[in-house]
């Protein structure tokens, strides 16, 4: 198995969604250019920046992404920072429980401007949720 393929990065870029700002987006890689990527979009362009709108996995509606590769996968990030994987942790177990907590998730897309909570609240559950420590400087 190469290198890239047991990489699991968290990434940060601001993107535009619409409006006047851009604003901060989170999304995991996980085995490098080749693999699988997860982030979590506006499903519609937000009509009030303090409300939110509904979210979905990757933009597809909007942005360009599938069920697994993030718009953003293989981008330069102005921040990101790698897991490291638990002893006996499996890539391949990795991946499959990755793609069934995202497709679970429904919580609302939130506006930020920065690097706040609301960025990177999907990222942040999503490793908890496949037993991997979030970094406390992240």
């Amino acid at each position: 198995m190469a290198k890239d393929d047991v990489s699991i990065t968290i990434k940060l870029k601001h993107v535009d969604v619409g409006g006047e700002r851009q604003h901060a987006h989170w999304w995991l890689e996980l085995g490098g250019e080749r693999g699988e990527s997860y982030g979590w979009w506006p499903k519609n362009r937000p009509e009030h920046e303090s409300f939110g709108t509904h979210g979905e996995l990757n933009g597809i509606t909007k942005f360009g992404g599938s069920s697994t590769r993030d718009p953003c996968h293989g981008q330069l990030a102005e921040r990101s920072l790698s897991v490291k994987l638990g002893e006996g942790q499996s890539v391949d177990r990795l991946r499959t429980q990755c793609k069934v907590l995202a497709g679970e998730y429904t919580e609302t897309w939130r506006w930020s401007f920065d690097d706040g909570d609301d960025a990177r609240r999907f990222p942040e559950t999503l490793l908890r949720s496949l037993g991997l420590e979030v970094p406390k400087n992240w």
